[in-house]
């Protein structure tokens, strides 16, 4: 039922499939997981989380996570679905700390490695731009062409205007002219999602309907775009917050230059 996306039937099924206690004497799961009756629990507890996830229900969906935690607290995938929904929910302190914990606790190195990284992007979007950076430095330090925590780091630096700073810490990770190609990169990405956004100039909203709500909305980006305030944009994954942010931009007076988008979390 889980794969093939019945999530509400594997919901019922991950909460009635775990044992109620250790002894799995008997019990179908007994083979499936060696006779570890926690382990067994955990994993049905985890999968209950990922069902509830699915159903859009993030309050039981991380309570079944903790309760999966709880009873294997060295496994790491538990604690990198229940930071995602965290960050999700943009608690991001609250990630910050769940990552932190895990570390702690689990042992696997390709897991450690991928908490690292999910530790230094909760603290950036926490604001807490110098432990995140050396949560990347972290990883880099185990594994120095980790993908990831380099994309991370730089993309924090440069967002920072920090590119000398960034230039340094890559040479202590990277062969120098590795470093020099990567910083190359980075930038290049940057200026290359400017001039791309800078082509593409609709001469309207781009934002289609006619209902109240939809008025009511292109009334607003009228305002903001006429505006040299600061813009907030909020709403659910995809509800249309960029779309309503390019219109701003195309609908205003700097219509000309380009738009910049930066994924923080990526």
């Amino acid at each position: 039922a889980f794969a093939q996306s019945r999530f509400g039937e594997a919901a019922e099924a991950f909460r009635t499939a775990a044992p109620a206690n250790d002894d799995l004497s008997g019990h179908p799961l007994g083979p499936l997981f060696g006779g570890d009756g926690r382990r067994a629990r955990a994993q049905a507890q985890l999968y209950l989380g990922l069902s509830l996830r699915s159903l859009d229900d993030p309050a039981e969906a991380e309570a079944a996570l903790r309760r999966s935690i709880a009873l294997e607290p060295g496994a790491p995938l538990a604690w990198g679905v229940l930071g995602d929904l965290l960050m999700a929910a943009q608690r991001h302190a609250e990630a910050a700390e769940c990552y932190r914990q895990a570390l702690r606790s689990v042992t696997d190195e390709q897991g450690l490695r991928s908490l690292r990284n999910d530790l230094g992007v909760a603290l950036f979007q926490a604001g807490d731009l110098e432990p995140a950076a050396e949560a990347f430095k972290a990883v880099l330090k185990e594994k120095p062409d980790d993908a990831n925590a380099l994309h991370n780091l730089g993309m924090l630096y440069l967002k920072q205007g920090l590119g000398e700073e960034l230039r340094q810490d890559l040479r202590e990770f990277l062969k120098a002219d590795k470093a020099e190609q990567l910083l190359l990169g980075l930038t290049r990405s940057l200026v290359e999602g400017a001039r791309g956004q800078a082509e593409q100039r609709p001469q309207d909203s781009g934002i289609l309907g006619n209902s109240q709500a939809i008025r009511d909305v292109l009334d607003l980006v009228s305002r903001a775009s006429r505006s040299d305030a600061n813009v907030l944009v909020l709403g659910p994954n995809g509800s249309g917050k960029e779309l309503v942010a390019r219109a701003i931009h195309q609908l205003g007076p700097r219509s000309g230059a380009p738009l910049v988008a930066v994924n923080c979390a990526a």
